[in-house]
C-alpha cells in the first residue's frame, strides 16, 4: 500500500480530505489554492440547481489535479442583479416585470442568490482563511456564475488583494 501522499497525485486534491503534511507540502511548493463557486440557482426543470457549481468544483478538481494544488470544497454562493427591461423584451417578458438572473415567474423555486455585499464578506472570509490563516500565496477563484454583477464583486477582490503585492488573487469563468 502506497503512502497517502503518493496516491494524491492520481487522485483528488479537495482540501478538506488531504492529510495536514499534504497541505503543507502542496502549499510549500506552489502557493496555489483554487476556490470553486456559483450560487444555487435555477437552470429549469431538467437541471440541477447547483449545476453551475458543480461544474466549477468539476473543473476545478481537474485543474489542481494537473497542477497538484489543492482546491477548496466548493462555495455554493453568487449575486445576481435584476434584467434589464431590453433584455427582457429580447426573450419575449414584458420588460416592466422585476426579475432577478433566472427567477422567471413560473418557476416552481426561487435561486439562492444573495446580495451582492453578502457574495462579497462570503468571499473575503474564505480568502482570509486561506491567505492570513493558511499561508496561502495565490487563490484562483473558478468561477461558475456569469452574472455581470458577481464579477465585478470579483474585480474589485482582486484588485484590493493584488494591491499590497504580497499575495495574489485570480479569477476565471470557464463558460461551460
Amino acid at each position: 500500500m502506497r503512502a497517502p501522499s503518493a496516491r494524491r497525485e492520481e487522485g483528488d486534491w479537495n482540501l478538506a480530505f488531504l492529510f495536514p503534511h499534504e497541505v503543507a507540502r502542496a502549499r510549500d511548493r506552489t502557493g496555489l489554492v483554487l476556490l470553486p463557486l456559483a450560487p444555487i440557482e435555477w437552470h429549469g426543470p431538467h437541471l440541477a440547481m447547483g449545476c453551475d457549481g458543480l461544474l466549477a468544483h468539476a473543473f476545478a478538481r481537474r485543474l489542481a489535479r494537473e497542477l497538484q494544488s489543492p482546491y477548496f470544497p466548493p462555495l455554493f454562493v453568487g449575486t445576481e442583479r435584476e434584467r434589464k427591461p431590453a433584455a427582457l423584451r429580447s426573450i419575449g417578458v414584458g420588460g416592466t416585470e422585476h426579475i432577478e438572473g433566472m427567477d422567471f415567474p413560473a418557476n416552481s423555486v426561487k435561486s439562492a442568490y444573495m446580495r451582492e455585499e453578502f457574495f462579497s464578506v462570503a468571499v473575503r472570509g474564505t480568502l482570509e482563511a486561506l491567505f492570513g490563516r493558511m499561508g496561502y500565496r495565490t487563490v484562483a477563484i473558478v468561477n461558475g456564475h456569469g452574472a455581470e454583477n458577481q464579477a465585478g464583486v470579483l474585480d474589485r477582490l482582486c484588485a484590493e488583494y493584488n494591491a499590497g503585492g504580497t499575495t495574489r488573487l485570480l479569477w476565471v469563468y470557464p463558460g461551460f
